[in-house]
């Protein structure tokens, strides 16, 4: 994998979609990255009526017409979760998987606001929460921690377990494809929070117990957006932007689901638009 391009683009979904197309019609490279395998709000969207232009349709079809103009345009979708996105001499450096991919501006397209944080994740954050195996699980070795797990490949959790004691293991019963390593302890119950007070001390399950526990790894498919971007500034769950798309870190850009209310096919369409030709003219092309 090629590992500099113009520009990277976070998220796949209509925003993001359409933010690659316009990058490549400009004939620039892009970094196209979204770990999830499906898209979002419009994968599940049984009807789209109000896409003007097109008649009515299921959302999976309008996806296949988005993802058939991107693939002949030129454009591949790296199935990775950009884990971080670094500054670095005027330009990015994303980490995307276990590697490092770097790019002249960034377009922010992960779509809805994610998952409700867990009382105790976002204080403990660096902490002993953590959301990348590969960054923070050699800071474990030989220690016991927790993993949630969704719908995602396992493969940070087998990570975890060469370095780990005992990991405990939170997913959904159907997501469990043994065998897995001895030290690897599904939970059948659910995680409710993470405590302690200076650094991560235990998971407290939905029963009222208590797990030990001196980690927590997310893996969730989706980063909240401190931790993917420290600086932005946000309004409840979405990132702000200007009518340029420009968040408040310089270089980067965000459009879609991601900025909040509506939630429309069609403003992601035109915000992925205007995010990438915004995010060219920031490095001067």
């Amino acid at each position: 994998m090629d590992n500099h391009y113009d520009i990277g683009i976070v998220g796949a979904g209509p925003a993001g979609l359409s933010a690659a197309f316009t990058v490549r019609w400009r004939n620039r490279s892009v970094f196209l990255a979204d770990g999830r395998p499906e898209m979002g709000s419009l994968q599940r969207a049984p009807h789209v009526s109000n896409y003007l232009g097109l008649p009515p349709m299921p959302g999976t079809k309008l996806r296949e017409r988005f993802l058939a103009q991107v693939w002949d345009a030129g454009v591949t979708i790296h199935r990775l979760t950009v884990k971080g996105v670094y500054p670095e001499n005027g330009s990015f450096a994303l980490q995307a998987g276990d590697d490092l991919v770097y790019v002249g501006a960034v377009v922010l397209a992960t779509g809805a606001p994610p998952r409700d944080l867990l009382p105790g994740e976002e204080r403990l954050l660096g902490a002993g929460v953590s959301y990348c195996a590969s960054c923070d699980g050699p800071l474990f070795k030989g220690k016991r921690v927790a993993a949630v797990l969704a719908g995602e490949d396992p493969h940070e959790v087998l990570y975890l377990a060469e370095l780990a004691e005992r990991v405990y293991l939170f997913t959904p019963p159907d997501n469990i494809h043994p065998p897995f390593p001895s030290n690897i302890e599904p939970i059948p119950e659910s995680l409710q929070a993470v405590t302690g007070s200076e650094h991560v001390e235990g998971v407290q399950l939905a029963s009222g117990k208590t797990l030990p526990v001196e980690g927590v790894f997310f893996f969730t498919g989706r980063l909240p957006m401190a931790q993917l971007v420290p600086g932005l500034d946000t309004a409840g769950d979405a990132v702000e932007v200007n009518l340029r798309m420009a968040t408040a870190v310089p270089g980067v850009f965000a459009a879609g689901d991601i900025t909040g209310h509506p939630y429309q096919v069609a403003r992601s369409v035109g915000q992925g638009q205007v995010a990438a030709l915004e995010a060219l003219s920031y490095m001067g092309r």
